[in-house]
């Protein structure tokens, strides 16, 4: 029997799929949970409502994702940030309530029309949304290579805060496994789960498409062996973003995700 659950993320099957629908999927295809868009979870209006939709599925959703609207990054400039800030209790309050350990966000400070933030800026930031999200913890995704190859330090330095490990930025970024088993302990709060072509390592990453586990080269065992010496114990989420995969029937996709997930995660 495996020792991870498997959650699906929902750029996997497309953002633009309903959320029910999506979490119909998601179900049906044999996950045990899913990453809610907090927008979405918001939607249903009170935790308890989202928490019944949930149980109806049989699904957990132990994350809820980008507490605010687009961008969803959290490198927008300072004014805008501090507005966005203001949200996070409450928002934090309803993922709580409704079952869920953590936020997540991203900063991806490369991004057009994003602030260019200093280390000490980002540590700022992040411990900012931590105060602010109460006892719900703070995940956090950093998409540039600069601040992930510092991420031991931003999350030794922000309490209730953990990394979101994207196994295909970490190979974007240069790193590797041995990389992540520096990692402090217990500093892995999620995992997002993908795999890549040979391109990754020979062109611009980010052109290149992400593919379904064990549809590409990714030393996939390597990486989750080094994930779970930093003691991780939760879910393994499929993050899969690729418009091409999205021509297919969603139902199938979800179902493909699952299967390769699970043959992938031991």
């Amino acid at each position: 029997m495996s020792r991870h659950l498997l959650s699906l993320d929902p750029g996997t099957l497309g953002f633009h799929l309903p959320f029910h629908n999506f979490a119909g999927h998601a179900a049906a295809a044999g996950f045990d949970g899913i990453e809610s868009p907090c927008k979405d979870a918001r939607a249903f209006g009170s935790p308890s409502a989202l928490r019944a939709f949930l149980d109806g599925h049989g699904l957990d959703s132990k994350i809820h994702s980008c507490p605010w609207a687009l961008p969803a990054n959290g490198a927008v400039p300072e004014s805008v940030f501090l507005a966005r800030l203001e949200a996070i209790p409450e928002i934090a309050r309803f993922a709580r309530d409704s079952g869920a350990d953590a936020l997540s966000v991203f900063l991806r400070c490369s991004a057009e029309g994003m602030a260019r933030l200093s280390l000490e800026q980002v540590v700022a930031r992040i411990g900012a949304l931590a105060s602010a999200a109460g006892e719900t913890a703070i995940t956090v995704e950093l998409n540039d290579p600069t601040y992930l190859r510092q991420a031991a330090t931003i999350v030794q330095s922000v309490p209730n805060c953990r990394l979101l490990v994207d196994v295909f930025h970490v190979i974007r970024s240069g790193l590797d496994a041995t990389w992540i088993a520096s990692l402090p302990r217990n500093a892995i709060g999620w995992v997002h789960l993908s795999d890549a072509g040979a391109e990754i390592y020979e062109r611009r990453p980010d052109d290149v498409p992400r593919e379904m586990p064990g549809d590409g080269v990714l030393p996939l065992r390597e990486l989750i062996a080094a994930i779970e010496e930093t003691g991780y114990l939760g879910p393994f989420s499929v993050e899969v973003l690729n418009d091409r995969l999205l021509c297919g029937d969603p139902a199938d996709i979800a179902r493909e995700a699952f299967d390769k997930a699970r043959r992938a995660v031991p």
